[in-house]
């Protein structure tokens, strides 16, 4: 086992778990790890100081994966299901209920954090019922802070509070960093966890290795596979330099799906952390590349 890690520095990560309940992401070519890999790696995990670990209900079997391996030593975030086509009478009834099955799921009595999936169950008449059935969790000691998952920096206007706002950025998606949506941030009293951060595999891939949808955007991935190249370092270094160094990021989730990936995303941050990136003339802002919710219309 390498045990030469930064413990304090590995505390920047939240190790994503979507890959231990789904097959995830356009370069996963291992598919989904089985119970005694996840094990592995949340030992690895640990032993590197990683200690807080994001879920969601959506995330396929990923918190009863997590409850098979015993949580007793993680803070975990997870996250509600869009309750956006429910009756309205009942959201909060059904958002409580979506964390006592994360609970129950997870084998845990208390989660570090509940967000929405949906930044719409925070907003309006909906969003007051959800918060109330949420805040009655806080009273109870089940949950330790209330937040959202959203996809762009317009989303955060509609909230009222976040504890804890999850985002993507990336060298590419640079729209959660400009200093309009950090003054949003501290109008919330929120914590920035940066998710999205190699945007699914992609921007670790070798320019052959990218699926050719992406070709229409090729003067843009080569011109970060050039800067890459320039800063002497990893694509992964480069990647999580970039965001672990910004101001307003307090955690980065990163999913893995094996124990040298984990080993590798560790040296790396490390390495990014002590590398001046530059990255700033690289941000862009097509959704139909940023968005990975997109990549499903292009051929």
């Amino acid at each position: 086992m390498n045990t030469d890690y930064d413990v304090s520095l590995s505390q920047k990560i939240v190790l994503g778990t979507v890959q231990f309940g789904l097959s995830y992401g356009i370069a996963n070519s291992r598919g989904q790890p089985d119970v005694g890999l996840v094990r592995e790696i949340l030992d690895r995990a640990y032993s590197a100081g990683i200690r807080i670990l994001d879920t969601a209900a959506a995330y396929g079997q990923s918190e009863a994966v997590l409850g098979a391996c015993s949580t007793d030593r993680w803070e975990i975030i997870t996250k509600i299901p869009s309750l956006a086509e429910c009756d309205d009478a009942r959201v909060g009834q059904l958002a409580r209920e979506s964390v006592m099955r994360s609970l129950e799921l997870l084998r845990t009595n208390k989660l570090h954090a509940v967000l929405v999936h949906d930044v719409r169950d925070l907003t309006g008449a909906r969003g007051r019922k959800i918060r109330e059935a949420l805040r009655g969790l806080l009273a109870e000691g089940l949950i330790g802070k209330l937040g959202a998952s959203v996809y762009d920096p317009a989303d955060l206007y509609g909230l009222e509070e976040s504890g804890i706002v999850q985002a993507p950025f990336n060298v590419l998606d640079q729209r959660m960093g400009t200093d309009v949506t950090r003054a949003e941030l501290c109008r919330l009293g929120a914590d920035l966890h940066v998710r999205s951060v190699f945007l699914q595999g992609l921007l670790l891939m070798k320019t052959a290795a990218r699926p050719s949808r992406f070709a229409q955007w090729a003067p843009v991935l080569t011109r970060l596979d050039e800067q890459i190249t320039r800063s002497g370092v990893s694509a992964a270094a480069f990647c999580l330099g970039f965001v672990a160094q910004h101001i307003s990021v307090s955690r980065v989730v990163v999913g893995v799906d094996c124990v040298e990936q984990l080993e590798d995303l560790v040296s790396a941050l490390a390495i990014g952390q002590e590398t001046v990136i530059e990255a700033r003339d690289l941000a862009f802002d097509d959704p139909e590349l940023i968005d990975p919710r997109k990549w499903k219309n292009n051929p």
